[in-house]
């Protein structure tokens, strides 16, 4: 039985999105090789996590992006939310 595959959400693209500035802001200037690299995944997996292209990020990949950039995943979803106008109160 074929399987279809989960579309990026609008929280998936703020969340990248905000990654995408983390990479930016970087002063290591990582290659994706580099980045797949240090989170275990491979450069084309990289690459379409920051296209938006493919499927979208897992958990253990989107907190890894943002362990590698030096930022709280948390902090980052938060902000995610927060951009796509969901609050927590």
């Amino acid at each position: 039985m074929a399987r279809t595959s989960r579309q990026w959400t609008n929280l998936d693209k703020a969340a990248m999105q905000l990654v995408k500035e983390l990479k930016t802001q970087d002063s290591r200037d990582m290659s994706m090789r580099t980045i797949a690299k240090e989170i275990g995944v491979t450069h084309p997996r990289v690459s379409a996590l920051l296209s938006e292209n493919g499927a979208p990020p897992t958990v253990d990949e989107f907190s890894d992006l943002c362990i590698l950039f030096n930022a709280n995943p948390g902090t980052v979803l938060t902000q995610a939310l927060k951009d796509i106008g969901i609050t927590g109160e």
